[in-house]
């Protein structure tokens, strides 16, 4: 709405999936488990994207954006740390809670958030490929500019 300054388009939706995430655990406590699973290492992976662009920025020299602050001769270092602890969290997500046995159970137990994150990850490939690459319009595009 116009009047608001608020997405609020954007916040029904985040209500509508949030209610339907919350129904799904009635259903299926595995269906669930995975998509939290894969929700938790997508967002550990655009932070390992994220950092380690900067990261390589630092590593080729080239100059970083403004900014209001700096984590100053430290930031090498602190990027650095940050890229292992999330490389490290990345991999051991998509582990299972506890030790699968071979009973007829452990597939319900299992972590899907591999094999869905590679399903999206090819699905989104695929579509930039086909076309979406041509589609696309960057943020800046949008800015107004006052």
């Amino acid at each position: 709405m116009p009047g608001l300054e608020v997405p609020v388009n954007s916040l029904l939706v985040t209500l509508g999936l949030s209610l339907i995430l919350a129904v799904i655990n009635f259903g299926s406590p595995t269906a669930l488990n995975a998509i939290l699973s894969v929700s938790n290492a997508a967002l550990l992976l655009s932070y390992i994207i994220s950092v380690g662009a900067l990261r390589l920025r630092r590593l080729r020299g080239q100059p970083l954006l403004p900014c209001r602050w700096s984590l100053g001769k430290y930031g090498g270092l602190i990027n650095d740390v940050t890229l292992v602890f999330l490389v490290v969290t990345f991999f051991f997500s998509f582990w299972p809670s506890y030790v699968l046995t071979g009973d007829p159970t452990a597939v319900a137990d299992f972590n899907w958030a591999v094999v869905v994150l590679v399903l999206v990850a090819i699905l989104a490939f695929g579509y930039y490929f086909a076309g979406g690459r041509h589609k696309y319009v960057p943020p800046v595009a949008l800015v107004k500019v006052e």
